[in-house]
C-alpha cells in the first residue's frame, strides 16, 4: 500500500524491496494499492516486470541481473563467514551507504584477523563496534533474548548487550538497566539447588561444562541489581518521561533485588546453617559415644 498523498505509482526503492522480497520467496505477482479522492485502487504487476520502466524518460528502472549478481556475492560472503553452527549473526547496511557489515553476536567484540579480506567483498565481517552502533547492537541482542527461554545463549546475548552499552551507559541508562535486569532475573530463575549436595561428578557424567550452583547465580544477579541502583541513583539529566521510566526500573529492581535475598537466604544460607547444626550434632554424639567407651574400658 502506498502512502496516502504520495505519488501513484512505486518509488524505485520500493519496486527494488519487494522485487527482491519477492524474488526470494518465489513470489510471481505483486499487487500495489494506491489512495486518490477516498479511494482506493489497486494495480496488479508481475515480479518480472518491477525492474522495468514504467513509463518513457522514467529513470526509476534497475538491472535484475545486477541484482541477482549482488545478491549471489553478498550470500557467497555469507556462506564464507557465518560458519558457527547456532550463531547469531547481523547484517547491518547504514543508510545510503554502499557495504554491508556482518556483525557475530555470538563471539567477542575484538576484531576479526581476517578483517582486511572480508572488507574486499560487498559485506564485511567485523568483530569490533563503532561507538555509534552500540546502542543498535545492544538493543538487538536484548530484543533476541526476550524471545528465547532462560538459557546460556540467553545469558551470552545479554551479557553481550551489557558489555557494548557499558561505555555509554549514562547517556542509556534505561536501556542498560533493562538488559542488565533481564540478565539478573535469568540468573535467578534455576530448577538447581542452591547447595548440590552430590559431586559435581555425578550430576554431569559426560564431562561437559555444567551449569554454577544457584548460590553462586544469586550472587552474580545481586551484583547485577546493585549497579542498576547505582546508575539509576546517579542519573540527574533525564526528560520527564526519562525519568518515569527510570523510577520504574529502579522500583523493579528494588522488588528482584527483595526477591534475590529471599531466595539466597532460603536456597542456600538455610540449608548451609542446617547441614552445619546436623554435621555438629553428629560430631557431638560421635565424640559422646568414644567418650562413653573410653570411661568402660577405664
Amino acid at each position: 500500500m502506498l502512502p496516502p498523498g504520495g505519488p501513484s505509482e512505486p518509488s524505485r526503492e520500493e519496486r527494488l524491496d519487494v522485487y527482491l522480497e519477492n524474488l526470494m520467496c518465489d513470489i510471481q505477482k505483486v499487487v500495489w494499492g494506491s489512495h486518490h479522492k477516498d479511494q482506493t485502487s489497486w494495480r496488479v504487476f508481475n515480479t518480472s516486470d518491477l525492474p522495468s520502466a514504467q513509463s518513457p524518460g522514467d529513470e526509476a528502472f534497475f538491472d535484475p541481473e545486477l541484482v541477482v549478481e549482488q545478491g549471489k556475492r553478498l550470500l557467497h560472503f555469507l556462506r564464507q563467514q557465518c560458519s558457527k553452527q547456532g550463531g547469531t549473526y547481523w547484517l547491518f547496511r547504514e543508510q545510503n551507504s554502499p557495504v554491508a557489515e556482518l556483525f557475530d553476536l555470538s563471539r567477542s567484540t575484538e576484531p576479526s584477523a581476517d578483517d582486511g579480506e572480508a572488507r574486499k567483498a560487498p559485506g564485511r565481517a567485523l568483530g569490533g563496534t563503532s561507538p555509534s552502533l552500540a546502542l543498535p547492537i545492544a538493543s538487538l541482542c536484548f530484543h533476541l533474548a526476550k524471545s528465547m527461554p532462560y538459557s546460556t545463549d540467553q545469558r551470552q546475548l545479554l551479557q553481550k548487550g551489557l558489555h557494548l552499552l557499558e561505555p555509554v551507559k549514562e547517556e542509556n541508562a534505561a536501556m542498560y538497566s533493562m538488559v542488565a535486569l533481564q540478565l539478573a532475573c535469568s540468573y535467578m530463575k534455576t530448577p538447581l539447588a542452591a547447595i548440590p549436595d552430590v559431586a559435581s561428578a555425578e550430576q554431569n557424567p559426560s564431562g561437559s561444562i555444567p551449569e554454577p550452583p544457584a548460590a553462586a547465580c544469586l550472587a552474580v544477579a545481586l551484583r547485577y541489581l546493585e549497579g542498576i541502583h547505582r546508575l539509576l541513583s546517579s542519573v540527574t539529566d533525564a526528560t520527564l518521561d526519562e525519568m518515569a521510566l527510570q523510577a520504574e526500573l529502579l522500583l523493579q529492581a528494588h522488588v528482584a533485588y527483595c526477591e534475590c535475598i529471599v531466595k539466597l537466604v532460603r536456597d542456600a544460607l538455610i540449608p548451609t546453617y542446617t547441614s552445619w547444626l546436623t554435621e555438629v550434632q553428629r560430631a557431638s554424639q560421635e565424640l559422646s559415644r568414644l567418650f562413653r567407651q573410653l570411661s568402660l574400658v577405664k
